[in-house]
């Protein structure tokens, strides 16, 4: 055991443990008698964190230890603290080379190093010690001969929480327990994820060309001679029953064929550019999703689509051609007359309003759907409107599907869609977005798909 030692300590020694004279400072350092020394250094860094701590705790450490420094240094130096335990000065600011001992003059650490080793050198017989626990600080000393001692942790004050730091936790806890009584709300598509990838081919060859399917059809439905005899196979039995139509009807018949024949073939062209489109049409099933903790109240949503396709709902979906009806055959007057006692019985029923077909109509009766169908307003790209009345938490709703119809395959594009919630019981706009990626064959030949970035 040394019989003296002085013991600078660092600023961190004020705020973090106990207060000086609490200290048993000859057991800590193993001396029978101890001076601690006060460096310029760390009254101004007590000074600064008084006034300028963003911690109302380390305000009031620092202020007690500078009213307690300003009541010893009134006493006579050195200030005796506790038994075997005084307490001393260093007056002025150090005036050492900083540079010279590798130091930053506008480091706060460098500064009481610099005071500990001009100490050291006008006092070389002192026993020297650096009291810290900041562990750069404790290498810059050891750098320079300087021993280090680091008080024990029995002796650091608790972690006592600043009034400041239980607010904050208070205020957490509160908004916390709030969000929890809100609902949250987001748009996904049917796997619960944010995107969707559809792959777009080209449609493959027809199996059967169009000219096939018009000269299968001409054989199917051939013309009439002018005789009037049918090209039917029936035998001269029946055709002597049935009779034969009459020329003008045979010639009617035949110029509707005719007509029937180049109808079917722009029908076979329709129906091939329809089938083209599909390919190009994707499904969109979008869904309202609610993880929060309450059900959500009276839902608007607001979505934004970008321009390059056109935007549809289901209702307003193309509908394929229609497939032209073959004119009905010339008829003898036995079947004529057959065919007047059969729209008799019918006319008969329509005017006693007997029809066998009707049904009620009762699309209008019924609660009014959760869901509304999609509005979509067309400008130089689309927006989109739809209600949900209820949705409970931990649910999800689908929306009434829309369909994003692309005008080429060159167009087809991947896109985002921005969207924008608001219910009666959140207090805020709901924001975010979805995307809608596209994986495209560049022809039917191609090796694979082509994933095109996300736009929008």
């Amino acid at each position: 055991m040394s019989d003296e030692m002085l013991a600078f300590v660092d600023t961190n020694t004020f705020l973090h443990y106990l207060a000086l004279e609490h200290v048993d400072w000859p057991a800590v350092l193993g001396a029978r008698r101890v001076t601690l020394m006060i460096a310029p250094v760390i009254i101004r860094e007590l000074d600064k964190h008084k006034s300028t701590s963003s911690s109302r705790k380390l305000r009031k450490r620092a202020a007690a230890a500078i009213a307690r420094l300003n009541k010893w240094a009134d006493a006579a130096l050195p200030a005796v603290i506790r038994p075997g335990v005084q307490l001393g000065f260093v007056v002025h600011e150090p005036g050492v080379d900083f540079d010279a001992l590798r130091l930053n003059r506008f480091s706060e650490d460098d500064h009481l190093v610099a005071s500990i080793v001009e100490y050291s050198g006008q006092n070389p017989q002192a026993k020297l010690v650096l009291v810290t626990a900041d562990v750069g600080l404790k290498l810059k000393a050891r750098d320079r001969r300087i021993a280090v001692v680091s008080l024990p942790d029995s002796l650091a004050l608790p972690d006592e929480p600043d009034p400041n730091e239980i607010r904050v936790k208070e205020l957490e806890a509160r908004l916390q327990q709030y969000e929890n009584e809100l609902p949250e709300l987001s748009l996904v598509f049917e796997d619960g994820k944010r995107h969707v990838i559809f792959q777009i081919n080209p449609i493959p060859p027809a199996t059967e060309p169009a000219e096939a399917r018009t000269a299968e059809l001409r054989q199917k439905y051939p013309l009439w001679d002018e005789s009037g005899r049918s090209p039917r196979p029936l035998s001269d039995q029946a055709a002597n029953f049935l009779g034969t139509p009459n020329l003008e009807d045979v010639r009617a018949y035949n110029f509707r064929l005719r007509a029937y024949y180049d109808e079917y073939a722009q029908y076979l062209q329709e129906l091939k550019a329809f089938e083209e489109q599909k390919t190009r049409t994707l499904c969109l099933k979008l869904w309202l999703s609610n993880t929060g903790g309450v059900p959500a109240e009276d839902v608007d949503i607001f979505m934004h689509f970008p321009d390059g396709f056109a935007l549809v709902e289901e209702r307003d979906l193309p509908k394929p051609p229609k497939e032209p009806t073959q004119p009905p055959l010339p008829q003898t007057r036995l079947e004529a007359a057959l065919s007047s006692a059969a729209l008799s019985s019918a006319a008969v029923a329509s005017a006693a309003g007997i029809n066998p077909r009707w049904r009620p109509d009762l699309s209008g009766i019924g609660p009014r759907p959760n869901v509304s169908r999609p509005k979509i307003k067309r400008s130089s790209s689309y927006d989109v409107e739809c209600h949900v009345q209820r949705l409970k938490h931990n649910f999800l709703e689908r929306l009434a599907p829309m369909h994003v119809i692309f005008d080429s395959l060159d167009t087809a594009n991947s896109f985002g869609i921005q969207y924008r919630i608001l219910a009666s019981n959140h207090p805020s706009p709901i924001e975010g977005a979805v995307h809608v990626v596209v994986e495209k064959y560049s022809s039917p030949e191609a090796g694979g798909p082509e994933r095109m970035k996300e736009q929008g």
